[in-house]
């Protein structure tokens, strides 16, 4: 599994950070990002680089111990400034565009004092939408304050809530294959994958089961088993 992330550089400095990274071990990374359809820039685009501590390349498998965020200007560039030496796994994301790479074209070793400079393209994919409703599954009741993620780089973005009536709205999803879960506390998680395509509305309508409660009780005595 994946290890949770504990820095991002846009909150805290690496060099002042308590995790143990050497204070003279940094680099930068840089690059421009653009529409590949027209090369065009695209600002707002979230890019994310991950310090790995493993990759399996047969099974496209990673980990890391932290990453770092930017997101790109009006100009479509982006900056890590003063990161610690290492492999990284780069990653691209806006919403309605796709990768034009492979996760293993955007895998990278900085050295001590190295400027890596890497421009990537995305391709405009199209946007979708996603409604429905959430119930209880054994009484039909509806359910508020369901959280919606969809799970974008091994990680789950929450999307969206249903509100007072169940009711949810998720738009500007990007198109392909996208795993949408539903999570709400006391209640079994349920995950979907399902397929857009530009311009799709799509219906779901979600049961979620509850879990099972019980109760335990009993009493606290001393060791000559007299009550407490």
């Amino acid at each position: 599994m994946l290890l949770y992330p504990i820095l991002q550089c846009t909150e805290i400095s690496a060099k002042s950070s308590p995790y143990g990274f050497n204070e003279e071990s940094f680099g930068e990374i840089k690059g421009t990002v653009s529409c590949w359809d027209d090369n065009l820039p695209l600002e707002k685009v979230d890019v994310t680089a991950y310090r790995l501590d493993f990759y399996d390349e047969k099974d496209n498998w990673w980990e890391y111990c932290c990453y770092f965020k930017a997101i790109t200007d009006n100009k479509g560039n982006y900056f890590f400034e003063e990161i610690p030496e290492g492999d990284y796994l780069l990653t691209f994301n806006k919403s309605g565009y796709i990768a034009s790479d492979s996760l293993s074209e955007n895998l990278f070793s900085l050295k001590t004092d190295e400027t890596l400079e890497v421009n990537r393209s995305l391709y405009f994919a199209g946007y979708a939408t996603l409604e429905g409703s959430v119930r209880d599954s054994h009484s039909g009741q509806v359910l508020e304050g369901v959280e919606i993620s969809v799970i974008q780089q091994r990680k789950s973005v929450i999307v969206g809530n249903t509100d007072s009536e169940g009711y949810f709205l998720i738009e500007d999803l990007t198109v392909g294959e996208q795993a949408v879960s539903f999570s709400l506390p006391n209640y079994h998680h349920a995950e979907y994958s399902l397929l857009f395509e530009d311009g799709d509305t799509k219906l779901l309508d979600v049961d979620l089961e509850p879990q099972k409660t019980g109760k335990i009780s009993g009493r606290v005595t001393n060791p000559e088993r007299e009550p407490i």
